[in-house]
C-alpha cells in the first residue's frame, strides 16, 4: 500500500519510529499525556494555591520604594550620576522652611550652579500617593518650582553668552552716565560678603573722567563701585567675571554671583538711559501697547519704529561693552592693594604711572577714586 501511494501520488511513505528512538518533543508529549491522564497526579512536591476568586489577578510589585537612606546636608547632595532626586531636594527645602533655617542665597547658588545645570534628569519617585495629601501637595510644589528655576537659570546663561559673543557693531555713539536717567533705586543684594550697597548713592560720589572712550568711562565707574560693595572691602579680590561663566585657569578665584553681576550690568544700562521698560523686549511686537515714550520717538509710525530699533541695537552694543568693562575693572581691583588701617586702595605699578585726579578742597577724607 505504501509503495502504491508513492507510485500514484508521489508521496513518501510515513516515517515510523521505535519507542526508544522517538524525537525529544514526542517523548515529552507522550510522557505528559501519560501523567496527566493518570488517576493520581504527582503533586506531593507542588504548592497548593489558596482558595478564593480565581478570576482576580494578584499583582506583585516589581520593586519596593525605599526611603532616602543618605543624609542630605545641602542641595548638592541630592544629585547623583547627573540625576537630581526631587524627593530628597523637596523634603530638605521643606524641613529648612518649617524650621526657619532656609538659606535663600545658598538656594540661588545651587540653582545657578554648573552641577544643577549638568543634571540630565529629574527623578520624582516618592512624591506621589502619600498618606498626607497636604504634604504631598507642598512637596510637589517645591519640586516643580526648583525644576523650573533650574531651567530658567539655563536660559539666562545662554542669553548671557549670546550677549557677550554677539557680533554687533561697536558702539559709536558716546553715552552719558547721569543719575537723572535712573528709573528706580538700585541695591546690591547678594550673599556674604556682599553688603546691601545703594548703587544710586555710590554713583553720586563718583567723579568720572572728562575725556575718554565709553569703555574707559565704564571701567572707571565699575572700579569705584567694586571697592564699596563688599564687607570687608578687599573681599572683592577673590571674584572674577569669566566669559563662559565657568572656572578658568586660576581655580582660587570665584565667579561673581550672577545676581550681583546682573545688578551691576542693569544699573549701568539704566544709568545710560536704556533701562526703560519698553526696551526690555527684543522686538517692537513685545510692547504692551503704545506708550508715551514710544510716541515721542518720531512723528510717523515709520520714524518711531526706526528709532526704536536703533535704541535696541545701541543697547545690545552697550551690553557687550559693559561685560568687558566689568571684567577689566575687577581685574584691576584684584591687582590693587588695600590698607585696612586707612581704608585706601593703592593701584598697582601699571596704574601708578598714570596721573591721578586732584581731590577738591574739603574732600581729603574721602577714599581716593580710581581713574
Amino acid at each position: 500500500m505504501e509503495d502504491l501511494m508513492e507510485v500514484l501520488y508521489g508521496y513518501p511513505p510515513p516515517i515510523t519510529y521505535n519507542q526508544d528512538v522517538l524525537p525529544l518533543n514526542k517523548r515529552v508529549s507522550s510522557e505528559f499525556d501519560r501523567k496527566f491522564n493518570a488517576d493520581e497526579l504527582p503533586i506531593e512536591n507542588e504548592q497548593e494555591f489558596s482558595r478564593g476568586d480565581v478570576y482576580v489577578r494578584q499583582e506583585t510589585p516589581v520593586f519596593q520604594r525605599s526611603e532616602a537612606s543618605r543624609n542630605v546636608t545641602c542641595l548638592f547632595d541630592c544629585i547623583s550620576n547627573h540625576v537630581l532626586d526631587m524627593n530628597l531636594a523637596a523634603r530638605f527645602i521643606y524641613e529648612q522652611k518649617i524650621n526657619n533655617q532656609f538659606d535663600e542665597a545658598g538656594y540661588k547658588e545651587f540653582v545657578r550652579s554648573d552641577c544643577a545645570d549638568n543634571a540630565l534628569a529629574f527623578r520624582f519617585d516618592g512624591l506621589d500617593f502619600l498618606e498626607d495629601t497636604v504634604l504631598e501637595s507642598r512637596l510637589n510644589n517645591i519640586a516643580l518650582r526648583l525644576m523650573t528655576e533650574i531651567h530658567c537659570a539655563k536660559v539666562d546663561k545662554l542669553i548671557r553668552l549670546q550677549q557677550i559673543t554677539s557680533n554687533v557693531d561697536p558702539l559709536t555713539k558716546r553715552i552719558t552716565l547721569s543719575p537723572e536717567n535712573l528709573t528706580k533705586e538700585w541695591f546690591i543684594d547678594g550673599p556674604a560678603p556682599f553688603a546691601r550697597a545703594p548703587l544710586h548713592e555710590l554713583v553720586l560720589r563718583h567723579r568720572p573722567k572728562e575725556s575718554g572712550s565709553t569703555l574707559q568711562m565704564l571701567t572707571c565707574m565699575y572700579r569705584f563701585m567694586l571697592t564699596k560693595i563688599t564687607d570687608p572691602p578687599d573681599a572683592i579680590k577673590t571674584y572674577s567675571v569669566r566669559q563662559n561663566g565657568r572656572n578658568g585657569k586660576c581655580e582660587s578665584l570665584i565667579n561673581l554671583p550672577s545676581g550681583v553681576e546682573a545688578t551691576l550690568l542693569d544699573f549701568a544700562e539704566d544709568l545710560a538711559g536704556y533701562g526703560r521698560s519698553e526696551l526690555r523686549g527684543s522686538t517692537l511686537s513685545q510692547l504692551d501697547g503704545p506708550s508715551s515714550f514710544f510716541m515721542s520717538l518720531g512723528d510717523t509710525p515709520e520714524q518711531r519704529t526706526e528709532a526704536f530699533n536703533e535704541l535696541l541695537r545701541e543697547k545690545a552694543c552697550l551690553r557687550k561693552e559693559l561685560f568687558k568693562a566689568l571684567q577689566i575693572a575687577l581685574k584691576d581691583v584684584r591687582q590693587s592693594k588695600y590698607d585696612p588701617a586707612t581704608g585706601h586702595w593703592t593701584p598697582n605699578d601699571r596704574k601708578a604711572k598714570r596721573p591721578r585726579l586732584q581731590q577738591p578742597a574739603g574732600e581729603e577724607n574721602l577714599e581716593p577714586v580710581y581713574e
